[in-house]
């Protein structure tokens, strides 16, 4: 956004397929490329990483106008409304590099612990090989699973829109619900990648996102029962219909 307001160019995003109709929702990007694709005509060309440095942008600055990401405006996945005044979460457990991030994930076991709270309903937005958690924990019944009616992430941005809450290790998952303005709170080890800095509760990154912190390293147990017991407090004040 900044780069389109202090310029007069028009810009193009090189996106990966599985991102590039979640892109288009983007009204800063006046066109979109596929990567691996031919590439039109272009003047100059920075690497996404690198316009923080470009847009002169500290941490004081960062721009954090929700929402700036969008779904498109056909829906192709619909939720159900699986009991009338249900407080319905998104859950996701494991990054994309699951396997090689391991202190990152979450063990989908503790998930479960959300369905002590009364009138909460699980909805899987779980991706990839993590995915098959529930089934081989047995736990399809308590929760419903999404990941694979999400073919990419525009129809991942559509069901984050239809619940009430994401809640999430940091993944891919968190940063689009925090994108789309969604409340979304985030899991995080107890050393975390160094865009959520080393303590507090808030991000600059997404006013919507609410950060919980390891305080002993390996320890998620200690992390979903502050999650829980939030979670209670808000669903207990959470008007009931029908």
């Amino acid at each position: 956004m900044l780069a389109k307001q202090r310029s007069d160019a028009t810009l193009l995003l090189e996106s990966p397929a599985e991102l590039a109709r979640l892109m288009e929702t983007l009204r800063a990007v006046d066109k979109i490329a596929i990567q691996g694709g031919p590439l039109p005509a272009f003047d100059a060309h920075i690497p996404i990483m690198s316009l923080p440095a470009l847009m002169q942008t500290a941490a004081t600055t960062i721009p954090a106008t929700v929402p700036y990401l969008s779904a498109p405006e056909i829906r192709a996945v619909g939720l159900p409304n699986l009991a009338t005044g249900a407080f319905k979460v998104g859950i996701a457990w494991a990054g994309a590099a699951a396997r090689a991030e391991g202190h990152r994930s979450c063990p989908f076991v503790h998930f479960l612990e959300l369905l002590r709270v009364p009138y909460v309903i699980l909805y899987s937005l779980q991706t990839g090989k993590a995915a098959e958690d529930a089934r081989a924990h047995a736990a399809e019944p308590l929760v419903f699973e999404t990941g694979h009616l999400l073919a990419d992430y525009a129809d991942m941005a559509t069901a984050i829109l239809q619940l009430d809450l994401v809640f999430s290790v940091d993944s891919t998952c968190a940063h689009l619900a925090g994108a789309l303005g969604k409340p979304v709170w985030t899991l995080l080890p107890d050393v975390p990648d160094w865009r959520w800095t080393a303590r507090g509760k808030n991000t600059p990154w997404y006013p919507t996102m609410r950060l919980f912190r390891q305080k002993t390293r390996g320890d998620w147990s200690g992390v979903v029962a502050e999650v829980v017991a939030e979670l209670g407090n808000i669903a207990a004040k959470r008007p009931r219909s029908g």
